[in-house]
Formats: C-alpha cells, sequence, structure tokens
C-alpha cells in the first residue's frame, strides 16, 4: 500500500474554469503570492445561488478570476 496521496483529476482546474467533483460541487483554483501558490475553492449549488468555501487572497488577479467564474461556470447564480 502506498502512502501518496491519490488523486481522481489528472489536472487541476485551469484559470477561470470549473471542475464539478461530485453532483453541485465545483472544485476552482486560485493563485496565492506564496510558496504555497495556490488554494482550492469550492462551490455548493444550494438550489438557488452557491455557497462558497474559501475564497483565497483579495487581490486584483483573485478579483478578475472571480469575475470569470461568476460569468461562466457559476452561470450569475447569485452567492
Amino acid at each position: 500500500m502506498s502512502n501518496a496521496i491519490h488523486h481522481p483529476w489528472d489536472t487541476p482546474p485551469a484559470q477561470g474554469e470549473a471542475i464539478e467533483v461530485a453532483k453541485g460541487i465545483l472544485w476552482m483554483r486560485l493563485p496565492l503570492p506564496m510558496a504555497l501558490d495556490h488554494v482550492n475553492v469550492y462551490a455548493l449549488d444550494d438550489g438557488d445561488g452557491w455557497t462558497l468555501v474559501d475564497t483565497g487572497f483579495s487581490s486584483r488577479k483573485s478579483k478578475a478570476i472571480w469575475q470569470e467564474l461568476l460569468a461562466g461556470p457559476l452561470a450569475g447564480k447569485p452567492i
């Protein structure tokens, strides 16, 4: 048995994109300005909108990516 972490996806979501990891759960990534260079963020479809788990850092780049996500994978539904 290996102690390595096995991940079911070969690549993480690209900037401004999301991967549906389970019905109604989207996985996204945002950059961080440090050695740990990203944060995984999740959107949970609650029917009328989205509940976000983590939102990353407040930076111009992250805000621009959130605009892409809101217009794209999150389909304009309220947070």
